[in-house]
C-alpha cells in the first residue's frame, strides 16, 4: 500500500483513557497528535510529542507542525541531497552521478541532476499540500505542454505525483543582473505569444492562482490578506497597518471606486478577454542563453487572467528592478498588444494603485506563519533571519505605500 503500514501496526481505542494505555504499551518514542488535550492527560508517558495543528503555539512543551514534511524533519531530520538523489534515481531508471541544490527558489526545491548517462535534468520538489493546497506540480506541466512549441519554456520529462516531485529539461543560462531594453523586448514578445495562445478554444479554461477576472476579486484578496495579518500580534506590524496602510487604503478605495463608477467598469472580463498569465512573470524567473535567448520559468500559477493583472504585477514585483524608461517601455508596448480589450487601459489606471496595495500585503507575508512555513520550505537559510527579514518587509512595503501618495494614487508610466 502507499504508506507501507501493516495492519498489525495500526490500533483503534474506544477512550482517551485505552488511547493513553495503548501508547504505554507500545513503549513508543515520538507520539503524533491534533489533540493537545491528549498530551496534558496525567499519565502520557514522557515521550517526544508533536502536535499536528494550523495554529501557531507561544511557549508550548513540545513541537508543533502544521504539515507532514515538517513533522518527518523533526523526526527523521532534514531530507538531504542524498534523499532527493534516491527520488532522482527512480524517477529516471538510471543512476545519478552528481545531484545540487540551487539557492534558487521562492517555494520549491530546485535541483541540478547529471545522470550515468551525461544527461543533465532539473529536478524539482513542490511544497506540501498541506503548506500550500494549490497543486503546483500540476499546473506547470500543464502550462510547459501548451507552451513547448514556444521553445522558451522547459520540456517536461517525467513525475511523481505521490511524491510532488518533477523533473524538467535543464536550461543552461545565466539570471539577468542589469536589464536591458532587449530584455523589455523579449518579455513583451512572449506575452504576444500567450495572448494570441490564449485565443485557441482547445485550450481547457482555468484561471491563474489568486486572478483577478473581476474588481471585487482584486477588492476581495486585498481584504483577505488585511484581516489576516490584522490577526497577527506584532507591533511594528500593527503600527504600520494602523498609521499608514489603512488610511491609505481607505483614499484608494474612493479613489478607485469613481473611476471604476465613472467608467462602469465594475463586471466580470469576458473569456475572449482573458489571456494566460504565468502569474509570476518577470526577470527573476528567467534565464538569459549565451546565444540571447530568453528562457522563462515557474509556471506554477499559470492560468487565465485579466490582462491588468499580468501588466500591473510586472511592474509592481518587488523582484524586478526596472527604471523609468523600462516600465513606460512595458506599459506602452503590453497596451498595444491588448488595443481591442475594452477599457482595458481605464481599468489598469483605476487598479494601479490597488494592485500595489495587494503587493504591499504580499510583502507582508512572512509576518504569517504559514507564509513563513512557505519561505524557509524553499531556503532554511532563512529559519535563522527572521526577525531580520520582517524588518526589511516593513521597510519595502512603507516604501510601496510612500511610492502610492507620491505620484497621488495615479500610475506615473502610462
Amino acid at each position: 500500500n502507499l504508506f507501507n503500514l501493516s495492519r498489525k501496526n495500526i490500533f483503534f481505542a474506544e477512550s482517551r483513557k485505552d488511547k493513553i494505555k495503548k501508547i504505554i504499551s507500545l513503549k513508543l518514542d515520538i507520539f503524533i497528535d491534533d489533540l493537545e488535550e491528549v498530551f496534558n492527560e496525567k499519565k502520557f508517558p514522557s515521550i517526544k510529542k508533536i502536535l499536528f495543528t494550523k495554529y501557531s503555539i507561544k511557549n508550548s512543551k513540545f513541537s508543533y507542525h502544521n504539515n507532514w514534511t515538517d513533522i518527518t524533519k523533526d523526526v527523521l531530520g532534514s531530507i538531504t541531497n542524498d534523499d532527493f538523489k534516491y527520488l532522482a534515481e527512480n524517477l529516471c531508471n538510471e543512476s545519478i552521478l552528481k545531484i545540487k541544490k540551487l539557492e534558487k527558489g521562492g517555494n520549491s526545491k530546485i535541483f541540478k541532476i547529471v545522470t550515468k548517462s551525461k544527461k543533465i535534468y532539473a529536478l524539482k520538489k513542490y511544497p506540501d499540500l498541506m503548506i500550500d493546497s494549490r497543486n503546483r506540480l500540476q499546473n506547470e506541466m500543464w502550462a510547459f505542454n501548451i507552451l513547448k512549441d514556444f521553445n522558451l519554456t522547459p520540456k517536461n520529462i517525467t513525475y511523481n505525483k505521490d511524491q510532488n516531485i518533477a523533473i524538467y529539461e535543464w536550461i543552461e543560462g545565466k539570471t539577468i543582473n542589469l536589464i536591458k531594453s532587449d530584455h523589455i523586448d523579449k518579455a513583451v514578445s512572449f506575452v504576444n505569444k500567450l495572448w494570441e495562445l490564449s485565443r485557441d478554444n482547445k485550450i481547457s479554461f482555468h484561471t491563474a492562482s489568486e486572478s483577478c477576472i473581476s474588481i471585487d476579486h482584486l477588492y476581495d484578496q486585498i481584504n483577505h490578506r488585511l484581516i489576516k495579518l490584522d490577526n497577527i500580534n506584532n507591533e511594528n506590524l500593527n503600527l504600520f497597518l494602523k498609521q499608514v496602510f489603512k488610511p491609505l487604503l481607505n483614499n484608494v478605495n474612493e479613489w478607485s471606486d469613481k473611476i471604476i463608477l465613472q467608467k462602469n467598469l465594475r463586471k466580470n472580463i469576458l473569456r475572449k478577454e482573458m489571456t494566460l498569465n504565468p502569474s509570476d512573470f518577470g526577470f527573476h524567473n528567467t534565464l538569459l542563453s549565451s546565444k540571447n535567448k530568453l528562457y522563462f520559468l515557474d509556471f506554477e500559477y499559470f492560468g487565465f487572467d485579466d490582462p491588468v493583472k499580468l501588466i500591473a504585477d510586472f511592474i509592481w514585483h518587488p523582484a524586478m528592478n526596472l527604471n523609468s524608461h523600462h516600465k513606460n517601455k512595458w506599459i506602452k508596448e503590453t497596451f498595444k498588444i491588448f488595443e481591442k480589450n475594452s477599457f482595458l487601459r481605464d481599468r489598469f489606471i483605476a487598479l494601479w494603485p490597488l494592485y500595489g496595495l495587494r503587493w504591499t500585503l504580499i510583502l507582508l507575508n512572512e509576518f504569517r506563519f504559514d507564509g513563513w512555513k512557505k519561505r524557509t520550505y524553499a531556503n532554511t537559510n532563512l529559519e535563522k533571519k527572521h526577525a531580520l527579514k520582517l524588518e526589511e518587509q516593513i521597510y519595502k512595503a512603507n516604501s510601496f505605500c510612500k511610492m502610492i501618495n507620491s505620484n497621488k494614487l495615479e500610475c506615473p508610466y502610462v
